[in-house]
């Protein structure tokens, strides 16, 4: 049986811009959870059987639009919670890179990158809560403003 070559949570990190110029992306520190998904809609049409008009007509589907979205959770880290709480506040949108890595994660596309998708994304929900005796919980969930590009790492 041959094995899939996996990635390790740390292999697969979200980088957020500081909008500085140059730009710099750092990935927030505490979440322990990560998710990107990836949703096209479409537009249906029934185009019916010329041949038998009576037979049920067939679906076609045409993509209409295409949107991608990112989740987190984790604890907070006092070092984000102000970028969050003002970019949740904000309604802007900053640009995000998804980055997988194969290797060792390193700061730019490297030999051990597999690439990245950037794009710009609005922070549309930041829920923090607590329960005594534990770490303040934070959730966050970005999605896209526009179109998202994939780079290949060379």
């Amino acid at each position: 049986m041959t094995r899939p070559t996996t990635l390790a949570y740390s292999k697969f990190v979200l980088r957020i811009s500081d909008g500085a110029s140059p730009e710099v992306f750092a990935a927030p520190c505490g979440l322990t959870s990560r998710g990107w998904q990836e949703a096209t809609t479409f537009q249906e049409s029934a185009i019916p059987d010329c041949a038998d008009e009576d037979a049920p007509a067939a679906i076609e589907r045409d993509a209409d639009t295409w949107s991608g979205s990112f989740s987190g959770s984790g604890w907070v880290a006092k070092e984000n919670l102000g970028m969050y709480r003002e970019w949740s506040r904000s309604g802007a949108s900053k640009k995000c890179r998804i980055y997988y890595f194969d290797g060792e994660a390193g700061d730019e596309l490297d030999e051990s990158a597999i690439g990245y998708d950037e794009g710009m994304l609005v922070l549309s929900s930041l829920n923090v809560s607590g329960e005594r005796g534990q770490k303040t919980r934070i959730e966050i969930e970005m999605q896209t403003d526009g179109a998202v590009t994939w780079t290949d790492a060379a």
